[in-house]
């Protein structure tokens, strides 16, 4: 900002013909609770940033067409929300669509409301102007409830604790359960690599929220590859794979995960009759964790049976004769 700079304008005009000026009406004024229509300002484009690290994404869709008609012909109704930063800026609580489409629009200025409030505060603030709106995907609620979710807790921390969880203060307040408030705050420790496979369903939400104890790098790398791979999906069996074998795939790079998925690919069992059965745990080994092991154990063991005439009756004898995955 050079010296002397004011980014704030009066809030007199509407907006004009050639789409370039602004923005507020006084219909949209007298809108407003006369407190905050006292506060509301004209201010320059050039003097906003997005919040950081701001969940919800922006893009050039038909609402965001709409939007941008909407405003040309109407002017902006809602004012944004937005608070000072520390290099005399302003960064955006609430609105920043409607602060793409003034660009859009080339707009010079767009009405706001200042506030004066802490980093916990502002989230909250950003979170719950965007979560009530339509179609979310899931990155976007996991992210954001994180972030809630963190500022909150960090709230509670600072101010006492009450006796009620988190989870169950963002349950009451949107109206959810704990447990999904719960399975959107481990989503949204994920990395964006990650949760933007989930948008797209190459990665299920439950996969997704068993690869928490993966490191950032080996999310990324993961990530980076589906990317250059877009016909391949992530599956829970290969997270447990992954898991239970890791060594084998060590240092996880391109060629690691090429035989990850090559060798999965192989072991597809072929199309065939099917039977429900019980079968104990203690028949099974350990390490024989999802239903698609289960089946190829004991496909083997059948097999084993069929070939030798000997029944095996524990997971000790099914190892001692052979019987494997």
């Amino acid at each position: 900002m050079g010296q002397g700079f004011d980014p704030f304008t009066p809030t007199t005009r509407s907006v004009m013909s050639d789409g370039k000026t602004s923005i507020f009406s006084d219909k949209a004024r007298a809108n407003l609770p006369e407190k905050w229509a006292q506060r509301v300002q004209d201010m320059s484009l050039v003097a906003l940033v997005p919040f950081k690290d701001h969940p919800f994404k922006v893009v050039d869709d038909e609402a965001m067409a709409s939007l941008t008609a909407s405003i040309e012909r109407d002017g902006i109704h809602t004012p944004l929300l937005v608070r000072k930063t520390g290099d005399g800026r302003f960064e955006i609580l609430s609105g920043h669509r409607r602060f793409h489409a003034a660009h859009l629009l080339g707009l010079t200025t767009v009405p706001v409301i200042v506030l004066n409030v802490d980093d916990d505060q502002a989230t909250i603030i950003m979170v719950d102007a965007n979560l009530n709106r339509p179609k979310l995907l899931i990155s976007e609620q996991a992210k954001s409830m994180k972030q809630r979710y963190d500022a909150l807790k960090h709230q509670g921390a600072r101010h006492g604790v009450d006796g009620i969880t988190t989870a169950q203060k963002l349950a009451v307040k949107y109206a959810k359960s704990e447990a999904t408030i719960r399975r959107l705050v481990t989503l949204g420790s994920l990395p964006d690599v990650i949760l933007d496979l989930v948008d797209v369903k190459r990665i299920s939400e439950a996969t997704a929220r068993t690869m928490t104890s993966f490191t950032t790098r080996e999310l990324t790398t993961i990530g980076e590859y589906m990317r250059s791979h877009p016909k391949v999906k992530l599956t829970g069996e290969l997270v447990a794979e992954l898991s239970t074998h890791g060594m084998d795939y060590y240092p996880l790079n391109e060629a690691a995960l090429n035989r990850l998925f090559t060798h999965t690919s192989e072991k597809k069992l072929p199309d065939m009759p099917s039977v429900k059965v019980t079968i104990p745990r203690d028949l099974l080994p350990n390490d024989v964790l999802s239903p698609d092991q289960v089946t190829r154990y004991v496909l083997s063991a059948l097999k084993h049976y069929q070939k030798t005439g000997n029944p095996v009756n524990s997971a000790e004898d099914m190892t001692n004769q052979g019987v494997v995955l």
